[in-house]
């Protein structure tokens, strides 16, 4: 009994001591860096890289524990995150994944968009084991950065592009996945430039949608992980517009991008044609969680397409810094009535500009204060009579006499306006009309003012309107954890299926840097409209591609382009014009593009290109030939992208131009899979509302650095057709290519 007793006690010093070392080595962060908003060099006016004011955090735990671990808050700078998104300081944050099993690696990503000092502190605290963990991170762009990541169809590869700051580093030394190490079953071959490339080849393949945390380590010992989920990846090459699968299908296209939730029928015949797919299932930009509202039909409308191969991604939003731009309108608005003279009046009735308005509060001033009078709530609200787009709200009460009456409109779902607000007297007269009003803003268009001015809604019309503009400070990031709540229901649901959001061109450059790490597949729409700038600035679209893509990576970044009628409808744009831009975006590292719109019925390009606006007869059918042709040249640009698109899918840009002739832009690419790419873009072109004019550049040659683990066996003109071969001499680190005459944008590969 007393060895028996001895044996406890001892085995019980054993637990206790495991316990107690496993609590000191439970959890680590084990890196952290800070991403800060930075527009290269190339697109500034001084040519110096400039910093925004945001930056993005990451930082990597792992639980070195026996048991799964949750984390929970987080902290910046000693502030809870979500009392820093009150302040606006705050966009968005998430931890992937929040229970964190065993020997495993979650990543935390906070965007911040203001940053104040030269470094950011994070706390992260996690359950049961009541610990704080702290990391202390410098502001400043990583020396180490895995800045690609891309798999092959079959997911038992993983190509991973590394940027490093020299410094005499040779390479990456050591490769891990989700913490274990994997450098025995990678290829490294060595620098090029800044970057380095790395290709895993795994004993068994990762599933589609799962999510992983990749670390590299270089050869002078610097660490840097990013987390990203698996997918068959492929060069993308999209279309918006109504689904006529046939039709995209024939043109080149691998994927339609829906406004709207598709069933699994539908998507069974997308991908029976060898089409992917994308679409929303929460139905336009209602706040769900933000309201709590029933997420039983979404749930329903997920179950039933879950893990479908043929889809692609959830859309998280379309345009979320447009609904910023609308959200910042959602609060809080007020319209007030001034009278000349004191009035006693019984009734109120407001005609809504649209049905966006929650409550509606009427108030009058007695004695220097506001006193309520009547309240309708939402429920209240939809059950009234609708008038021309929104609704007639009346408010009966019993009679005041006023000088000052007003409506407070506490919440809406987008900026709430008013067509005409009648305010009856006790004999029946509509006395509106004689007040002042004044309300607490007036809607701002984009490109001006409007004239959606106060008294427009006590003007007797009822179309004329005011409209409420923003209630508080605008800001971009304003639905930003809507979307994250969206991303993790869809991935509580199907955990296959990535998600993707696109963004417009509002609150540049922000919205690229706030949007560009929420999803798992980033999207903007570089549009280039020549009416607005008298000629069309294509160079734009590389620009604008540039931030967007640095934004979103390693993740990749879909490019989508305008395909139709140019405003005024006097011509649409031509296949050199939209190769043009496609070369832009290749160039700064897209790895999709996609093409707005084709709205029109199935083998018919009438709606897409405006031509319904022209009258019937001889002009319509020459707007139908433009229509016709304009389809054709983006069938052959998709034929070139499918061509290059084994490589474009792993590219990434490189500053390896070294010789290039006047009028000629080019851009590298650094392919992972075992070549180069290069783009080159003919600048010597004006294209305005009535016409392209290009002047091609003949004998054009070229001279490209390589790196020395690179064949160049042979190097291709990548037509619509073939890949045509170019003749090339190597010399060393440097090839000298004779490229040929160059009309407007051309793809060559280099293997």
């Amino acid at each position: 009994m007393r060895i028996t007793g001895q044996l406890c006690v001892l085995f019980g010093l054993l637990f206790v001591a495991a316990c107690q070392a496993e609590e000191r080595g439970g959890l680590v962060i084990s890196c952290a860096y800070v991403v800060p908003d930075v527009i290269p060099a190339e697109l500034t006016t001084d040519q110096k890289p400039r910093r925004h004011r945001g930056a993005t955090v990451f930082a990597y735990v792992r639980n070195e524990t026996s048991r799964p671990v949750r984390l929970g808050q987080i902290r910046v700078d000693g502030v809870e995150v979500s009392k820093l998104r009150e302040k606006r300081i705050v966009a968005w944050w998430r931890i992937r994944p929040r229970l964190l099993p065993p020997q495993r690696i979650a990543e935390i990503t906070v965007r911040v968009q203001h940053v104040t000092k030269p470094e950011i502190e994070l706390r992260v605290e996690s359950e049961p084991l009541r610990k704080s963990l702290r990391a202390l991170v410098p502001v400043a762009v990583p020396k180490l950065r895995i800045v690609n990541v891309a798999f092959s169809r079959e997911l038992k590869e993983v190509y991973l592009v590394v940027k490093v700051q020299p410094e005499a580093v040779r390479g990456i030394e050591s490769v891990y996945l989700d913490g274990t190490d994997v450098t025995s079953l990678s290829e490294r071959p060595g620098l090029f430039k800044n970057l380095a490339p790395v290709v895993v080849r795994l004993d068994q393949p990762l599933r589609r949608g799962s999510f992983h945390v990749f670390t590299v380590i270089d050869t002078k010992g610097r660490k840097t992980s990013a987390g990203v989920r698996a997918w068959p990846t492929f060069f993308e090459l999209g279309i918006f517009g109504n689904p006529h699968f046939k039709d995209f299908a024939q043109a080149g296209f691998n994927t339609y991008q829906s406004f709207r939730p598709l069933s699994k029928e539908t998507i069974d015949a997308a991908h029976a044609l060898g089409l992917y797919v994308t679409a929303p299932y929460f139905h336009g930009r209602t706040t769900y969680f933000y309201d709590r509202l029933d997420l039983s039909p979404v749930r329903e409308a997920i179950n039933q397409v879950k893990g479908h191969e043929g889809l692609l991604a959830y859309y998280l939003e379309d345009e979320p810094d447009v609904f910023d731009w609308q959200y910042c309108g959602c609060f809080d608005h007020w319209f007030e009535l001034s009278f000349p003279k004191p009035v006693t009046v019984e009734r109120l009735v407001i005609h809504e500009l649209r049905a966006y308005s929650k409550e509606y509060v009427i108030q009058c001033q007695s004695g220097g204060k506001w006193r309520t009078v009547a309240r309708k709530d939402e429920s209240q609200i939809r059950a009234c009579e609708k008038s021309k787009g929104g609704r007639r709200v009346e408010f009966r009460f019993a009679p005041l006499r006023v000088r000052k009456l007003r409506i407070l409109i506490p919440r809406s779902s987008h900026m709430p306006g008013i067509r005409e607000l009648e305010v009856y007297d006790v004999s029946g007269r509509n006395v509106a009309g004689s007040a002042k009003a004044r309300a607490s803003s007036r809607f701002l268009a984009w490109y001006g003012r409007t004239g959606d001015e106060p008294d427009k809604a006590i003007d007797g019309d009822l179309n004329t309107f005011w409209r409420a503009s923003h209630s508080i400070p605008e800001w971009v990031g304003a639905t930003a954890m809507e979307m994250i709540a969206r991303a993790e229901f869809y991935g509580s649901l199907d955990p296959q299926t990535l998600t993707m959001c696109l963004v417009d061109n509002t609150y540049t450059p922000a919205n690229w840097f706030t949007y560009g790490q929420l999803a798992d597949i980033f999207d903007t729409d570089p549009y280039v409209r020549p009416s607005r700038q008298g000629k069309a600035d294509f160079y734009s679209v590389y620009r604008q591609s540039v931030l967007a893509c640095r934004a979103s990576e390693p993740n990749p970044c879909f490019i989508t382009l305008w395909m139709g009628w140019l405003e005024g409808h006097r011509r649409c744009y031509t296949e050199s014009e939209e190769r043009i831009m496609v070369c832009y975006a290749l160039g700064a590292g897209a790895r999709g593009i996609n093409y707005f719109i084709h709205s029109s019925s199935a083998g018919d390009y009438s709606v897409m290109t405006g031509v319904l606006a022209f009258p019937k007869g001889p002009e319509r059918e020459r707007a139908r030939k433009q229509a016709l042709a304009l389809w054709k040249g983006v069938a052959r640009i998709n034929s070139q992208l499918s061509l290059a698109g084994k490589w474009l899918a792993y590219a990434y840009p490189v500053d390896a131009i070294l010789k290039k002739p006047s009028g000629v832009w080019a851009r590298a690419l650094l392919c992972a899979n075992g070549a180069m790419v290069v783009v080159l873009v003919n600048q010597n072109h004006t294209s305005t509302l009535d016409a392209f004019i290009v002047n091609p550049i003949p004998k054009v040659a070229i001279e490209i650095a390589v790196p020395d683990w690179l064949p160049c066996e042979e190097v291709l003109d990548i037509m619509p057709d073939a890949a045509r071969p170019l003749q090339f001499q190597k010399a060393g680190d440097r090839v000298a290519i004779s490229v040929g005459a160059v009309r407007d944008g051309k793809i060559i590969l280099i293997r």
